[in-house]
C-alpha cells in the first residue's frame, strides 16, 4: 500500500566569523525526508524502433505485442494484425526482422485471433497461445476461446490448431487473454480472464488450467482468483525462484475503475480462488490515485537484479481517463512484488494520442516495452524500447564498462550519458561516457552528490552539484539554505577528452572534501542532468533540486 513519507526537521549552525569576531552567525534549517526507492527504469531513445508492420507489410492495426528471447538468444516476437497472430524473429538482438509467419488467421466466419502469448519450455519447445474471438452478428456454433499452437523445432513449424477452452458464443460471457508459465517441476499454467461462469452478471474471475506434458493435455479448469461484484482481468504471472511463491498481476476495478493489483500464493493456488478481504491480494502501488482513475491492462516481468517490474496503462491523473487518452506506465517493485513506484513512461506519446495493450519483455540483460499506438502515423502500430535498470549500486574499486551502466540518461533524443563510480582510499572516482553527433560549448553533464545521506528536500550544505562541460569548463557547488552556491571546494584529476561517439568526463572527489569517507552500506545519494543545446534530461524520478529523490550507490 501507499509508503508515507515522514518528514524530519535538523537545524544546522553554520558559522562565518569575521577577523573582528562580530560576523553573525548563519543558521541553516533543513529538512529531510525518507529517500524514495532506488528502484527505476532509464529508457534508452536509440532502441526506440517500429517493428509491426515491417516494410512490406499493410496492416490497418497490430496490437497486443508480446515478445520473449529464446534459448539461442533469438527475440521472437507475436502480435495481433488485422485479426490474424503474426509471428517474427531476430536474430540480431532486434536490429533487424524477418518477414511475418501467420500462426492464426481470421476465419471466414468472421472469428478474429486475439491477444497473443508466447513462452519457451525447458523442452525447448515454443507454444503461442491466443484468444479467437467471434464478431457480431454472434452465433451459437461460434464460441470465444483459448486456443494454442506448439512448435517444437525452434519455431520452424508449428503443431495443429489445440483448443484448450470454449466459453459461451456472446461477448458478455466470453474469455479473453492468455497467459502461460511453467513452474521449475515442469508444470505448465495457463492463465485466462473468465465471465462464462457467469451468465446473470458482469462479474469475471481468473480461471487456469495446468499441464503435466508440456501443453499436450489439460486438467481440469480451476478458479484461481474471483471477487464478487467485480472483474478480475488480463492476468499475468511470475514465478519467484527465491522464495518458490507465485505473483500475478491482474486489473480489479474494485476502485470504480480499473487498478492493478498483485495476488500471490506459496503453495501453488491451494488458496484458490483468491478473494478481496485477504492478504493475498494488495493494490499493487506505493501511491493512490483517484478512483476513477483508470489503470488497466497490467503486465509484470523480473529483472536481473530481482526486482519486479510492473506495467500498466493509464492517464495517471494527468489527462481525463479515457482511454484515447491512456498511456503506458512502468514502475519498479522489489523482489516480493511490493512496493511499486517511480513512474516512467517509456513512450513519449501526444495529448490525444495512446499507447495500449503493452508488455515487458526481459531481454538480453535489459528490461524492454512494447506498446500498440496511433501516436507516430495515422494507423495503430506495434513499437519497443529497451531500459536501463538502476537501483542500490554498490561501488567498486575500479571501474568496469564492460557491462550494463549504473547510471543512465538517453530518453529524450539520440544523445545520452552512462556513467560509472569506483571508489579508492583517497575518495570517489566518477567516469561518464556522453554520446553526442552534434558537440556544442554548452553541452556537458552536471552530477549531483549527497555523500552523507542528508536526503534533504532541498539543497542543503553537503550536498553537491558538480557542472562540467564539454570544453573542460567546471563549476562546483554546495548546497546551502535551499540554494546551490559557489563553493572552494575543488574535484581532482578532472579531464574532458574527444570520443569517436561524443566525449568522455572523468574526475575524482576526495573524501575529505565531502564529508569524509561514507559508512559502508550506508546510502550516497547520486543522480545527473544531461546538458543538451535543446533540452535538458534528468535520471529517471530525480529532481536536481531535491536530494532525496536522488538514486542510491553505497561503498
Amino acid at each position: 500500500m501507499r509508503r508515507l513519507k515522514f518528514l524530519k526537521y535538523l537545524i544546522l549552525i553554520v558559522g562565518a566569523v569575521a577577523c573582528d569576531g562580530n560576523e553573525p552567525v548563519v543558521e541553516e534549517k533543513v529538512v529531510t525526508a525518507d529517500p524514495i526507492s532506488p528502484n527505476r527504469v532509464a529508457w534508452d531513445y536509440t532502441t526506440l524502433q517500429k517493428i509491426a508492420p515491417l516494410p512490406g507489410n499493410t496492416y490497418d492495426y497490430t496490437s497486443y505485442p508480446r515478445m520473449i528471447e529464446l534459448q539461442d538468444g533469438d527475440f521472437m516476437c507475436v502480435y495481433e494484425a488485422n485479426g490474424n497472430i503474426d509471428m517474427i524473429r531476430s536474430s540480431d538482438k532486434g536490429e533487424s526482422w524477418d518477414q511475418p509467419v501467420r500462426i492464426a488467421s481470421l476465419t471466414a466466419n468472421n472469428i478474429l485471433m486475439a491477444v497473443p502469448e508466447i513462452i519457451q519450455l525447458a523442452n525447448s519447445n515454443i507454444i503461442i497461445a491466443y484468444n479467437p474471438r467471434p464478431l457480431t452478428p454472434y452465433s451459437s456454433d461460434r464460441k470465444f476461446a483459448i486456443a494454442a499452437r506448439i512448435s517444437s523445432d525452434n519455431g520452424s513449424t508449428w503443431g495443429d490448431v489445440q483448443t484448450i477452452y470454449e466459453a459461451d458464443h456472446n461477448a458478455s460471457n466470453g474469455c479473453w487473454e492468455p497467459q502461460m508459465m511453467e513452474l521449475p517441476d515442469g508444470e505448465l499454467q495457463m492463465y485466462f480472464a473468465n465471465e462464462a461462469d457467469y451468465v446473470d452478471s458482469h462479474e469475471q474471475n481468473i480461471s487456469m488450467f495446468r499441464s503435466s506434458d508440456g501443453g499436450v493435455t489439460w486438467g481440469d479448469r480451476e478458479i484461481v482468483s474471483f471477487s464478487p461484484t467485480s472483474r478480475d482481468g488480463m492476468p499475468v504471472a511470475l514465478h519467484l525462484e527465491e522464495t518458490d511463491e507465485i505473483i500475478m498481476a491482474i486489473e480489479d476495478n474494485f476502485q470504480y475503475n480499473f487498478k492493478p493489483v498483485i495476488i500471490r500464493t506459496s503453495d501453488n493456488w491451494a488458496n484458490a480462488p483468491v478473494g478481496r478481504d485477504t492478504p493475498d491480494r494488495e493494490y499493487a502501488l506505493n501511491h493512490d490515485l483517484t478512483s476513477d482513475a483508470y489503470q488497466g491492462a497490467p503486465y509484470i516481468r523480473q529483472l536481473p537484479s530481482g526486482n519486479i517490474a510492473l506495467s500498466y496503462q493509464g492517464t495517471n491523473g494527468e489527462r481525463d481517463n479515457s482511454l484515447p487518452n491512456s498511456r503506458m506506465w512502468v514502475e519498479i517493485g522489489d523482489n516480493t512484488g511490493r512496493n511499486f513506484d517511480n513512474a516512467t513512461k517509456p513512450f513519449i506519446v501526444p495529448t490525444g494520442k495512446s499507447a495500449l495493450w503493452s508488455s515487458l519483455s526481459v531481454m538480453d540483460g535489459r528490461l524492454w516495452a512494447l506498446t500498440a499506438t496511433i501516436a507516430y502515423s495515422g494507423t495503430q502500430e506495434t513499437w519497443t524500447i529497451a531500459g536501463y535498470e538502476i537501483w542500490d549500486y554498490k561501488i567498486p574499486t575500479e571501474i568496469n564498462t564492460e557491462n550494463d551502466p549504473p547510471f543512465f540518461i538517453g530518453h529524450k533524443g539520440y544523445s545520452n550519458v552512462k556513467t560509472y563510480l569506483s571508489q579508492d582510499a583517497s575518495g570517489l572516482n566518477i567516469l561518464a561516457r556522453i554520446k553526442d553527433s552534434s558537440i556544442s560549448v554548452d553541452n556537458g553533464v552536471t552530477f549531483y552528490l549527497d555523500p552523507q545521506n542528508i536526503s534533504a528536500v532541498t539543497p542543503v550544505s553537503n550536498t553537491y552539484s558538480i557542472k562540467v562541460l564539454s570544453d573542460g569548463s567546471y563549476e562546483l557547488k554546495e548546497g546551502f539554505n535551499n540554494k546551490w552556491e559557489s563553493s572552494s571546494k575543488t574535484a581532482r584529476d578532472l579531464t574532458v577528452n574527444q570520443t569517436d561517439s561524443g566525449y568522455e568526463i572523468s574526475f575524482s572527489l576526495d573524501w575529505d572534501i565531502i564529508g569524509g569517507k561514507p559508512a559502508s552500506e550506508e546510502r550516497i545519494g547520486f543522480s545527473m542532468t544531461l546538458l543538451e543545446t535543446v533540452y535538458n534530461e534528468d535520471l529517471a524520478n530525480s529532481v536536481n533540486n531535491q536530494p532525496y529523490t536522488w538514486a542510491s550507490a553505497k561503498l
